[in-house]
């Protein structure tokens, strides 16, 4: 498969779900790491969720992921 900037998106959402977590990404327990994060940060629950699209398209740029952190999670 071909390196893209979509796929490095998706990386870091996966990598966001681990560190909110504190467990290694299992595709069977992936869904309960996702609800322990909506419930402790539904912001950084967003963010996950726009990074993990199944589209690469639906992704967003890491430049917008980067505004949206320092604009929303800026506060926390």
């Amino acid at each position: 498969r071909k390196q893209t900037t979509e796929l490095d998106v998706y990386s870091f959402g996966i990598l966001l779900c681990e560190i909110m977590t504190c467990q290694f990404p299992d595709k069977d327990i992936f869904d309960e790491m996702m609800k322990q994060v909506s419930t402790t940060s539904p912001p950084i629950y967003n963010l996950i969720c726009h990074c993990i699209e199944k589209q690469p398209g639906d992704r967003p740029t890491m430049m917008a992921v980067i505004e949206l952190m320092d604009s929303q999670l800026s506060v926390m």
